[in-house]
């Protein structure tokens, strides 16, 4: 064999081996990985007041701050948090209070049920229904 045949015959091989791993050799998609959402563990989302008040406050005092017709004839003295005059004088720490140890006979405290946390954030909703 001479070497020009040598050399001719390594060029057609190479070039059959080239075409045959392309063609068994499968072409993969790109990897795509889900990044997950980082949220810091040491910092809490605050407890959304309005939440809170619709879940434990609404029944009594109304789904906007003015209590319902049922717990005005069945409660003398509730609270109506539209009227100004309701809050009037009142610092959150007296607020927190009366959601916390309750209010005379007819209004239980919620301490044994909400973090004081969740109390301060329902008192500051509160703040947001004075109409007048």
């Amino acid at each position: 064999m001479t070497t020009r045949t040598l050399v001719a015959a390594v060029v057609i091989l190479s070039a059959a081996g080239t075409a045959l791993n392309a063609a068994t050799t499968p072409t993969l998609a790109p990897l795509r990985v889900a990044r997950p959402t980082l949220r810091p563990t040491s910092i809490r989302q605050a407890p959304n007041g309005r939440a809170i008040y619709r879940e434990n406050c609404k029944d009594c005092h109304g789904s906007f701050g003015a209590p319902t017709k049922e717990s005005l004839r069945k409660y003398e003295k509730i609270a109506d948090f539209t009227k100004r005059a309701t809050l009037e004088g009142k610092t959150d720490q007296d607020l927190i209070d009366a959601v916390t140890n309750g209010k005379g006979r007819d209004m239980k405290g919620f301490k044994d049920k909400l973090t004081a946390a969740e109390i301060e954030a329902a008192v500051q909703y509160v703040k947001t229904l004075v109409k007048n």
